[in-house]
């Protein structure tokens, strides 16, 4: 057996683990009823107002996109709609 398991396969006092289950991302019901919500040009208005702030040095602006649009924690299939410069949506 492996030095951190004892021979019954369990691991060994004072073994730290591994890093844990990985946080959740919001319950699916949740992105579902906010997508039956909010139209497509609601969310692209949404977007783009906070995108301006963003520019504009609202750092809450700045940490919601990255959050969202960049790094895709609770990411829709919205986010990639948006096209910059007010051009005509993506193609997600």
């Amino acid at each position: 057996m492996s030095d951190m398991r004892a021979e019954n396969g369990r691991f060994q006092a004072g073994n730290p683990g591994g890093p844990g289950r990985p946080p959740k991302g919001p319950p699916s019901r949740y992105l579902v009823a906010m997508e039956e919500t909010i139209t497509d040009s609601e969310w692209k208005r949404l977007v783009r107002v906070t995108y301006e702030r963003a520019l504009k040095g609202d750092h809450r602006a700045r940490e919601w996109l990255a959050k969202y649009l960049v790094v895709g924690g609770g990411r829709s299939n919205r986010a990639g709609q948006l096209a910059p410069n007010n051009q005509e949506p993506c193609d997600a």
